[in-house]
């Protein structure tokens, strides 16, 4: 469906903005897990030291033991995050899709465009490819606007994306929470054997550590809600005839990209994004990394 607006002249749309809702729920469903690893982690490295030490004399955990309890934690946690990775992703990608499609039809409404209830035609499923997942189909997606194969396309990449942050589901577990946290666990604890230190120090270095992975956790929540947001809204505005937006900052960063900064305020092609030359590629506004900029539509007007 390609929107004109109502009159003669082209109107400018409200830009949609990521959900603090489905952001805040994300995270916390991240950081649920993230708790729960980071606690269970101290207790059982704890629990070891106590069998081999008094309580202040230095660490020198027998590293073959220490090795086969890191080992067994991380094993452990895999399996949990591998187990609600899947899970998770979804509830994130649906809320996010639900909330964008609210948005825009309050947006198109505003300038006087109606976008009615979906035709009566079957919703489209939207699943991984059985190739890339044995999980069984997802229920379907209930939304205001039909799923196009570009939305589709967009909850595909942002489910696997996400699945792959988390989880070592799909690859060697490189970028996964619980890889690059017991990945500083390990070089933690070796460090602290060499110097040393009592359980107090090291237990003090874990809390630090617990904290950085839990930051990370944050960040991911952050970004790849406005990345999603973003994606989605780019899909919509094409799918509906919408070529030129305005790229708009924001001011939410605190460390705004100074390139992003000083392109606000201009006209570009919904299609083919804008690259900035700093490695990233073309893209729209909120989908580079910490980036918090957001898109204006120009609707075209009956005489255009």
């Amino acid at each position: 469906m390609i929107l004109r607006a109502p009159g003669p002249s082209p109107v400018k749309l409200d830009p949609i903005r990521p959900s603090a809702g489905v952001r805040a729920w994300y995270e916390r469903e991240l950081l649920r897990l993230v708790g729960a690893m980071c606690a269970e982690t101290k207790r059982h490295l704890g629990v070891l030291y106590a069998t081999v030490h008094q309580p202040v004399t230095p660490m020198t955990f027998p590293s073959g033991e220490l090795k086969s309890l890191l080992d067994d934690l991380e094993s452990a946690w895999e399996s949990i995050f591998n187990a609600e990775a899947e899970p998770l992703s979804f509830g994130f990608v649906k809320r996010a899709l639900e909330h964008h499609d609210l948005a825009f039809k309050a947006a198109l409404a505003k300038v006087g465009i109606q976008i009615g209830p979906p035709s009566p035609a079957p919703e489209g499923e939207v699943a991984m490819d059985s190739a890339e997942s044995s999980a069984p189909k997802w229920a379907s997606f209930k939304v205001k606007f039909t799923i196009t194969p570009l939305v589709k396309d967009v909850i595909k990449q942002n489910l696997r994306g996400n699945v792959d942050l988390i989880s070592s589901k799909h690859v060697n577990g490189g970028q996964s929470i619980p890889k690059k946290h017991f990945a500083q666990v390990r070089k933690m604890a070796k460090e602290s054997v060499e110097a040393g230190r009592d359980l107090a120090g090291f237990t003090n270095d874990l809390e630090e550590r617990f904290e950085i992975t839990r930051r990370r956790a944050s960040l991911i929540a952050r970004d790849q809600n406005n990345k999603i947001t973003a994606q989605i809204h780019q899909a919509r505005q094409l799918d509906h005839g919408i070529t030129e937006a305005v790229w708009l900052e924001t001011f939410a960063s605190i460390h705004p990209r100074e390139d992003h900064s000083e392109f606000s305020g201009n006209t570009y092609d919904v299609s083919a994004g804008v690259d900035f030359g700093d490695g990233m590629g073309p893209v729209v506004p909120g989908e580079a990394i910490n980036c918090g900029c957001l898109s204006q539509s120009i609707i075209s007007g009956y005489e255009d």
